[in-house]
């Protein structure tokens, strides 16, 4: 089970009250590096997210052990070590999803009053998420209680095996269209975009 992730985020505390309200978590300081916090689930899992200011990096440590030497003598080698000082991403490979005891509506009012990108969206036709996107460029993709229990549906290994089994070659399998997303027009719309009663379908690329 993955225990904790760290992200990136201009406003590490806006992030971050964002992700405990979705994850009914607590704020604390990080003190492992200056201006990051991190969100503590309450359900006793110790899931957390580590939320680092955007010119944070994590670097490797060196292969010299440290002066230090732990009871049966042996060095102790340098771990990993957080840096200040880097140019933030605009784009990034890495993304989060996390399940959600809040309804759709809520979770895309919170994305929403937080200024960012907020939209539902059908991930082929096998479940859905809301995507939050911190800072227009970092994705975070949350599932409801509905939307769980249908990832979870096709998300295990005897799942898998019987899609990879029912599917054509990789070298001959045509390829997928994109995911759509349905902006929720009841909550609030992009800017962008006219206010009218219908949900209106877009390319989920174009985020």
């Amino acid at each position: 089970m993955i225990a904790h992730v760290s992200i990136p985020a201009r406003d590490p505390a806006r992030a971050a009250q964002l992700l405990a309200a979705l994850l009914d978590g607590d704020v604390a300081p990080f003190p492992v590096v200056r201006g990051a916090l991190v969100v503590v689930a309450r359900d006793g899992s110790g899931t957390a997210i580590e939320v680092l200011p955007e010119d944070v990096t994590i670097r490797r440590g060196r292969d010299d052990p440290l002066p230090v030497e732990l009871p049966d003598g042996s060095g102790l080698p340098q771990g990993a070590t957080f840096r200040h000082g880097a140019l933030p991403a605009e784009r990034h490979a890495v993304h989060v999803a996390l399940t959600t005891q809040l309804s759709e509506p809520e979770v895309i009012a919170l994305g929403r009053a937080a200024g960012w990108r907020t939209v539902a969206c059908e991930r082929g036709g096998l479940f859905g998420v809301v995507e939050i996107w911190i800072d227009e460029r970092f994705l975070v993709e949350v599932l409801t209680p509905a939307q769980a229990r249908r990832y979870r549906a096709i998300m295990s290994p005897a799942a898998q095996v019987s899609s990879m089994n029912a599917s054509p070659s990789l070298t001959t399998r045509p390829a997928v269209a994109p995911a759509k997303c349905v902006p929720m027009t009841s909550v609030g719309v992009p800017a962008s975009r006219p206010n009218t009663s219908r949900r209106v379908r877009v390319d989920c690329s174009a985020s």
